[in-house]
């Protein structure tokens, strides 16, 4: 049975969301008043969510609720497979075909503005900006605890198409292999460098998306850092031959990095808690940065949405904070706030 819908219970005691169920589109009228419903990602017919762990649902509740369950969900005008334990995973990306920056996308970068990108480590999205709108988010690997994703404000200024992968001088890495371009690579099909030891990069292995599992870079699914690379370049002012994009794109044989005419900026923060739909949703602490006060995550959030501070029921967030510490977790933004006459 396809499912399309991800049903969240907030009729539960103090409003929690404690868990998900998945049901069919045509049940899910059933559920009206008692549930909330989340559409997910376009078509999935996903065989592993009759054994999802309750972990796992929160944190997939929490993904629809930000918007990036799939990369952005309603923003993709296809299915993404890599939408947590909840779709069927991707096969790898061996058969890679041209492709450009959609036209609809690229109408929607106004001319005059900035593009630049947003990585929030926690929820493991990447955006993509124009101005302040965000036009594109995709789903991303990050740093493990033992080696976190650097923070900080960075540029990108070379795209490398085609990459070589050299084992970096460290412990790791003593026993790998310089690898050439090709399906096996672990940078995948083009690496955006932000440090000079850092990339945003594809992957030979797209089933382990959204998760801390990397030494520091950002893995990408292979399609979707090929687009981004793109949208990189067109903003940047690099403009190739469709003879010479097809190349870098349909073989790998063909290595070639491109410096920017200008940097492309990228943001990478650690914002535990967000907004989205008048949910606040909590995002697992993966790098326990928040030393265990991810109720200051939750205020903050709060404030930076216009809620008065006086309005905010201190002990309800508290209390959201604890239960949502260790898997993340949402709750109603009008649960968290003082009744009002």
């Amino acid at each position: 049975m396809t499912v399309r819908a991800v049903v969240v219970a907030t009729t539960q005691p103090n409003n929690m969301v404690p868990a998900a169920r998945f049901v069919s589109e045509e049940n899910a009228q059933n559920h009206s008043g008692k549930f909330r419903q989340i559409p997910l990602c376009d078509e999935q017919s996903p065989p592993q969510l009759a054994g999802m762990s309750r972990a796992s649902a929160r944190l997939l509740v929490a993904s629809c609720l930000i918007g990036v369950c799939g990369a952005g969900c309603a923003r993709r005008t296809a299915p993404a497979p890599e939408c947590l334990e909840a779709t069927q995973l991707a096969a790898p990306d061996t058969a890679l075909t041209a492709q450009q920056a959609p036209t609809e996308l690229l109408d929607e970068i106004a001319a005059d503005s900035t593009i630049h990108l947003i990585l929030n480590v926690p929820a493991f999205t990447v955006s993509v900006l124009s101005g302040d709108s965000v036009v594109r988010a995709y789903p991303v690997a990050v740093g493990s605890p033992r080696y976190p994703t650097r923070l900080g404000s960075f540029y990108i200024q070379t795209v490398t198409w085609n990459p070589w992968w050299i084992p970096p001088e460290s412990e790791w890495a003593r026993t790998e292999k310089t690898t050439p371009p090709g399906p096996s690579n672990p940078m995948g099909k083009v690496k955006l460098n932000y440090t000079s030891a850092y990339y945003l990069h594809g992957t030979p292995d797209s089933t382990r998306l959204r998760r801390p599992v990397s030494h520091g870079c950002v893995r990408m699914q292979n399609r979707d850092v090929i687009e981004l690379a793109l949208i990189v370049q067109d903003a940047s002012g690099v403009r190739l031959s469709a003879e010479e994009q097809e190349q870098l794109l349909t073989s790998w044989q063909h290595n070639r990095t491109l410096t920017l005419n200008a940097g492309v900026r990228l943001d990478v923060r650690y914002e535990l808690a967000v907004v989205r739909d008048s949910f606040v949703v909590l995002l697992p602490d993966i790098y326990d940065l928040a030393d265990g006060r991810q109720d200051d995550a939750v205020l903050a959030v709060l404030t930076t949405h216009g809620q008065d501070p006086a309005a905010i029921d201190t002990a309800a967030v508290a209390a959201f904070a604890e239960r949502a510490r260790r898997d993340g977790g949402a709750a109603p933004m009008r649960s968290l706030l003082h009744d009002t006459p």
